[in-house]
């Protein structure tokens, strides 16, 4: 990872709203590049079918490849978002598709949603004999195995994509981040997975991309991740966004009419907002 920012819904909203480059074929554009991305029940049917019997060996290496693969052609861009922002996701993968060239990485369209697996391994492995009920202990171990499964994999396609847009909303943040005098070092998510993320953005190394090709002097952000059971209290985590700067439209707007490559788009992003870069 090079670069991280934060793009609000205020400005997804810009967007979309825009004569020239808004509307809903901004949604449409992203809705036909998530129908290309992953066949869930083709991946649960093949590993289905490739689980060894209850007390065999279970490569787990070969399951996360299975079912969280890197692209062989990896993105530009990480899109950490609420799952409840799907239209907000939606206009913002078309629009920086159509108008930047930038190809996105949305966790949930590229793998799925690892509860439907869970449920296909707590099946197999976890139920009481003769009983409609699961075992309690295995359940927290399979549980234990798919969830580690999906951070170390998070962590690896986010340390090799360039850069990482977070969609900051009432969704994924409980303050109002839309706020120009909100504290960025003192928000909270409810989402145990948006927090695995901003900290692999805060933690991972910084790696500058495409060789020595960037001039900061050049002109001018499945599983069903925020679902909590009802029984269960509302949990908050800690994030700290006061060194992942915000972008707005007008900086989009002027890299749009700038650029001629997804490179270039993201070099002057670079540009636009060094702060974005960690140092």
């Amino acid at each position: 990872m090079y670069a991280r920012y934060c793009i609000t819904n205020n400005v997804i909203n810009e967007i979309k709203k825009h004569p020239s480059i808004g509307g809903r074929y901004l949604e449409e554009k992203g809705k036909d590049i998530k129908g290309e991305c992953f066949n869930e029940n083709k991946h649960l049917a093949y590993i289905e079918g490739i689980l060894p019997p209850p007390g065999g060996s279970l490569d787990m290496e070969m399951l996360n490849d299975t079912w969280f693969p890197i692209p062989e052609k990896i993105p530009h861009v990480f899109i950490s978002h609420s799952h409840k922002d799907e239209k907000e996701v939606l206009a913002l993968v078309g629009f920086l598709k159509i108008h930047l060239g930038i190809d996105c990485f949305v966790d949930s369209w590229q793998w799925g949603y690892y509860t439907r697996l869970l449920k296909i391994i707590d099946n197999k492995y976890c139920k009481n004999k003769k009983e409609n009920t699961y075992c309690y202990n295995t359940r927290n171990i399979t549980t234990s195995l798919m969830s580690v499964s999906l951070v170390t994999s998070l962590q690896k396609i986010m340390d090799q994509i360039e850069c990482t847009l977070f969609i900051g909303s009432q969704n994924s943040v409980i303050e109002n981040i839309g706020r120009e005098y909100v504290d960025k070092s003192n928000l909270h998510t409810t989402s145990v997975w948006i927090y695995a993320e901003h900290m692999a953005m805060s933690t991972l190394r910084i790696k500058k991309p495409r060789g020595e090709t960037i001039s900061l002097h050049a002109s001018h952000e499945s599983y069903q991740r925020d679902i909590v059971g009802d029984s269960l209290p509302r949990t908050s985590f800690p994030i700290d966004m006061k060194n992942i700067p915000n972008i707005y439209f007008n900086t989009l707007d002027k890299i749009r009419m700038q650029t001629s490559s997804p490179e270039l788009a993201l070099d002057k992003l670079y540009s636009a907002i060094p702060e974005g870069i960690p140092q």
